[in-house]
């Protein structure tokens, strides 16, 4: 994955947005821009150049996943440590992801002297565009999700609860090398009505 070139590309919104550095926290767009899979990171990015934040628990891990950016370890407070990332790359004026900054992260970023910037979607947009390899990799966890469902089908049958099934279902896609975080849902009956309403409505 070419992060540095996604990179360059938020960088390049810096001017509309009316800032010169910007503040990236949610744990999905900070993998997106570095690699770095741990659940504690912020990426503050200027066109000038980018430094990556992690506290101590992710000192190793960042060093293998972020070898290209230069990496900060803190402890306590995040928000000084961002002010001077921020005073490091010659930013005033930050923009940050203003759908995963609570009021108070707002509140403590503000109280550090920085000028802050809410800004919504601009990661999330650069994503809705695939690279090739991105693309890939969306094949290959089709692949895996077909291979799955096959096997389920043979574990259906009367008595067998929906927990059961989520079981074999995660159970199968691990084997083939799936990596996820949220728990497999089976549902089935008016439990799959459900479910898919709940989905139409969101």
């Amino acid at each position: 994955m070419d992060h540095a070139a996604r990179r360059t590309l938020l960088a390049a919104r810096l001017l509309e947005l009316g800032a010169d550095a910007f503040l990236v926290s949610a744990p999905p767009n900070v993998r997106y821009l570095t690699g770095f899979t741990g659940s504690n990171g912020q990426l503050v990015l200027s066109a000038e150049g980018a430094l990556f934040l992690t506290d101590g628990r992710y000192t190793e891990q960042s060093r293998r996943e972020v070898p290209d950016l230069p990496r900060v370890t803190y402890a306590g407070d995040v928000a000084p440590v961002v002010a001077k990332a921020a005073a490091d790359l010659g930013a005033t004026r930050v923009a940050f992801e203003a759908t995963h900054v609570s009021f108070r992260g707002y509140q403590d970023l503000a109280a550090t002297g920085l000028d802050v910037v809410p800004a919504s979607g601009e990661v999330e947009r650069l994503r809705w565009a695939k690279d090739p390899e991105e693309l890939d990799r969306l094949r290959a966890a089709q692949r895996v999700a077909d291979l799955a469902f096959q096997e389920i089908l043979g574990a259906l049958s009367d008595g067998v609860t929906e927990k059961e099934l989520a079981l074999v279902l995660d159970t199968e896609m691990r084997r083939r090398g799936a990596r996820y975080g949220l728990a497999s849902v089976c549902a089935a009956g008016g439990n799959g009505c459900a479910i898919v309403l709940e989905s139409v409505a969101a």
